[in-house]
């Protein structure tokens, strides 16, 4: 119940403060390793556009996010819901591989860092303040990014929890406002795909 009233909170405020922004949702199976063991979790994203910086000549902007994740972690002893903001350097990233790697386009090439603060309830005990923050790091496998190998996404958050996943991600353009190319022969689809109603990733 708690994460369903989190989410339609957060979408409710992106529908009054962003009025054509609606959120990016994907959900992920984690690998969690707390206490020298490791166990499987789920993690539940919910993320909106709010600022983009000015576009590089090539059309690309570096992207500033803020939403909400929730770590359902219950073999691990808990479950942590925190609010969260997440950066997407694309500008950043494509004037880096413009100098080592020109050959590199940054369409294919998907970074993303976050940091979050919430709460943690485990199971035996009394919840407590958590914080935490991780990034991730992938590769478009066609120009519309629709299809991204998600390399690596690590995260730790407090009292010494690391969780990491990887993956082929598909995401369904039709429904959803998630993609990770920024060219400018997708502006006008990038903004279409926000005046749509989102839906999960598949992963």
């Amino acid at each position: 119940m708690k994460r369903i009233l989190a989410i339609a909170s957060l979408v409710l405020f992106g529908t009054l403060a962003f009025a054509q922004l609606t959120p990016t949702i994907s959900a992920t199976a984690d690998a969690v390793h707390y206490r020298g063991k490791w166990t499987a979790g789920n993690t539940e994203t919910a993320l909106l556009d709010i600022k983009d910086s000015t576009a590089s000549t090539a059309g690309y902007v570096n992207s500033l996010y803020v939403g909400g994740n929730f770590n359902l972690y219950s073999a691990a002893g808990f479950n942590s819901y925190k609010g969260e903001i997440a950066y997407e350097p694309t500008k950043a990233l494509a004037a880096f591989l413009a100098k080592v790697a020109p050959n590199v386009s940054a369409d294919y090439v998907h970074v993303l860092l976050h940091a979050d603060v919430g709460d943690t309830v485990p199971t035996v005990g009394s919840p407590f303040i958590t914080g935490g923050g991780g990034g991730e790091f992938g590769v478009n496998l066609n120009t519309t990014g629709t299809a991204e190998w998600k390399i690596v996404r690590v995260n730790w958050q407090n009292p010494g929890v690391w969780a990491v996943d990887t993956g082929i991600t598909y995401t369904f353009l039709s429904v959803t406002s998630s993609s990770t190319v920024q060219s400018p022969k997708l502006a006008k689809l990038r903004r279409a795909l926000r005046s749509k109603l989102a839906r999960p990733v598949v992963e």
